[in-house]
């Protein structure tokens, strides 16, 4: 990923989320993206859903989100599931494997 479009997609989680009153300050969105979660629960909740919102953005700016039309019931399903998957804490898998479940169960 070019460094330009991971600084981008890192200002938009942080004001995104800042808009939304989730106040993840920068400097947790970086140690985050390097897998360095904090141990305190509501900081570490923040940062992995900084972690997905990133994961997600990148994922559609590759084309490697779900083909459905993005106001479709599908295309909502499997970003909703992504984002579910990381901050839950509930699969180890990147977007891609998520996609791929979320794709294999809709059919």
């Amino acid at each position: 990923m070019p460094p330009a479009a991971a600084l981008v997609r890192s200002m938009d989680c942080y004001y995104s989320n800042l808009i939304e009153g989730h106040n993840t300050h920068p400097r947790d969105i970086d140690r985050a993206l390097h897998r360095d979660y904090s141990t305190e629960p509501k900081r570490r909740a923040l940062q992995l859903e900084a972690v997905a919102h990133i994961e997600v953005q990148q994922a559609i700016d590759e084309g490697r989100d779900d083909s459905a039309f993005p106001a479709s019931a599908a295309y909502i399903l499997a970003q909703a599931m992504t984002w579910a998957c990381v901050t839950a804490l509930s699969c180890s898998g990147s977007v891609r494997s998520v996609k791929a479940e979320t794709s294999a169960t809709s059919r």
